[in-house]
C-alpha cells in the first residue's frame, strides 16, 4: 500500500526595515489579554523555543542564523491536530505542552495570534497558515475545520500531479510575505498528499530611528577569531538595560513603534565561550539570568546585518524526541484519516532578516513590565554603554505576551 506523505513547512520572512513616517500615526497599545492557562501554554512554549534554537545552532555550527520557533510551534499545533495516541504525545511533548488539552492550545493560539495583529497597528505583521490537500484524498472535516477555525487557515483542494499546483502555492508564500518569498518548494513529491504551511512577515519601525549620518565601521569579532569591517548604527537613548548577577551577560532591550514589539541584544562577554553560552542557554535561563532590570541611558552601538537561513527542522525536532511523525510505519495521523498511513516527509523553514538604521520617532516611553534592580547592578543614573562587537544572540519578542517570534545569532 502507499504510505501518504505530509509535508510541514514553515516560510517565514522578518524585515526590520522601516519608512519615515508621522511619529503622530504611532497608535496606543493594545494589550494581549490571557488567562492563566494561556499565559502558562506561552511560557511553557519558550522552553521549545529555545531547545529548538539551540539543536538549530550546533547543525549549523554556531554560524549566524535566524529562525522562528514561533512559527515552528504553529506549524506543530496545526500538525498535532491531525495526531492521535503516541504519536500525538511525542509532538506534544516535544513542544512543551503536555498536561494542556488540544483545545486548550488551539484556543491560545487563537487569541495570540489574533493579539499580535492589533497591538501595534504601526507594526506590520502577517501571519498565514494554510492546508493544501489531495482532491481525490479523504480527509475529515473535523481536522480541516480544526485548521481553519482555530488558525485562520486557507484550506486549498489541489491536484498534486499538476505543475500549476507548485506555482499556486508557491504564489501563496510570496504573497503573504509581501514577495520577499517567492516559494519555498522548487518541486513536489509524487508521494505528497497533504502539506501545512505557515508564512510570517514583520516589518518593524524603531521607536527612536538610528540616525545614519552617526553610522560608523568599526571592527567586530567573530566567532573564529577574526576581525571584520561592520557598520554600526550608534544611539542614545533610554532603553531597558539587563545584567546577570556576575555582570557575564547582558542585554539591551530595543523597541518599536508604540512599544509593544522589541528587539532583545542578548551580549555575553567576550572571554566566555559563545558556543558554551548558546548549549546553555534555556528557557528557564532567559526567565532567570537577569537578575537586574531596569531603565538606563544607553550609548548603543549595534551593527547594521542581514542573515539569510533555510532550516531543515525535521533533524533537530527528532533530536527532541519527535521522532514518530516521521515515520509512517509507526506514526498515528487518523485525525487527518482514519484508512491512509501518513508520515511527515519534512519539515523546514525559510528566514530572513535585515536591521538597519530607519524607524520612527514616538514619544511614548518604553516598560518592561517586571522590572528591577539589585545592589549588586549599576545604580538608575548610570550611563550604559553597550557595544554589541562580538558574537551575540537576538530575539524579537511581544511584550505584553512575552511571545517570542523570531532568534538568532550574528557571530560574523
Amino acid at each position: 500500500m502507499k504510505h501518504h506523505a505530509l509535508l510541514a513547512i514553515a516560510a517565514i520572512l522578518l524585515f526590520v526595515a522601516c519608512d519615515k513616517d508621522d511619529p503622530n500615526d504611532i497608535p496606543k497599545r493594545k494589550s494581549i489579554i490571557l488567562t492563566r492557562a494561556e499565559a502558562e501554554i506561552i511560557d511553557a512554549g519558550q522552553d521549545f523555543s529555545f531547545n529548538l534554537f539551540r539543536e538549530i545552532a550546533k547543525d549549523k555550527g554556531y554560524r549566524s542564523i535566524i529562525m522562528s520557533p514561533f512559527s515552528a510551534l504553529i506549524a506543530n499545533c496545526m500538525l498535532a491536530n491531525g495526531a492521535e495516541g503516541e504519536t500525538y504525545e511525542q509532538i506534544i511533548k516535544t513542544i512543551g505542552y503536555d498536561g494542556y488539552s488540544l483545545d486548550d492550545i488551539n484556543n491560545t493560539y487563537k487569541t495570540v495570534v489574533t493579539g499580535l495583529a492589533s497591538v501595534d497597528r504601526s507594526t506590520k505583521l502577517n501571519i498565514a497558515n494554510s492546508l493544501w490537500i489531495s482532491k481525490v484524498l479523504p480527509v475529515n472535516d473535523q481536522f480541516k475545520n480544526s485548521i481553519a477555525e482555530n488558525y485562520d487557515g486557507y484550506i486549498g483542494m489541489v491536484d498534486f500531479s499538476k505543475e500549476n499546483t507548485l506555482k499556486e502555492m508557491n504564489g501563496w508564500v510570496s504573497k503573504k510575505t509581501e514577495g520577499h518569498i517567492s516559494g519555498i518548494l522548487d518541486f513536489l513529491s509524487p508521494d505528497t498528499d497533504v502539506i501545512l504551511a505557515n508564512a510570517l512577515y514583520f516589518k518593524g519601525k524603531w521607536k527612536e530611528k538610528f540616525k545614519a549620518q552617526n553610522t560608523r565601521q568599526d571592527n567586530f569579532y567573530k566567532l573564529d577569531g577574526e576581525i571584520a569591517d561592520k557598520w554600526f548604527m550608534r544611539t542614545s537613548q533610554d532603553l531597558i538595560y539587563a545584567e546577570s548577577e556576575d555582570g557575564k551577560i547582558r542585554m539591551c532591550e530595543i523597541p518599536y513603534g508604540n512599544g509593544a514589539f522589541v528587539l532583545d541584544i542578548v551580549l555575553p562577554d567576550k572571554d566566555m565561550d559563545f558556543k558554551s553560552f548558546i548549549d546553555e542557554f534555556s528557557g528557564e535561563t532567559w526567565e532567570t539570568v537577569f537578575t537586574y532590570k531596569n531603565t538606563h541611558k544607553v550609548n548603543l552601538f549595534l551593527p547594521k546585518f542581514k542573515i539569510e537561513s533555510g532550516l531543515n527542522l525535521k533533524k533537530a525536532l527528532v533530536e527532541m524526541g519527535m521522532d514518530l511523525p516521521y515515520n509512517y510505519k509507526y506514526s498515528n495521523f487518523s485525525r487527518i484519516s482514519e484508512s491512509l498511513p501518513f508520515e511527515v516527509k519534512e519539515t523546514r523553514q525559510i528566514a530572513i532578516i535585515e536591521v538597519d538604521e530607519n524607524g520612527t520617532t514616538a514619544v511614548a516611553s518604553s516598560h518592561h513590565k517586571g522590572s528591577y534592580y539589585t545592589s549588586n547592578g549599576p545604580k538608575p543614573e548610570d550611563v550604559i554603554v553597550f557595544k554589541a562587537d562580538h558574537p551575540f544572540m537576538f530575539l524579537i519578542r511581544e511584550n505584553t505576551s512575552n511571545t517570542i517570534l523570531f532568534m538568532g545569532t550574528l557571530t560574523e
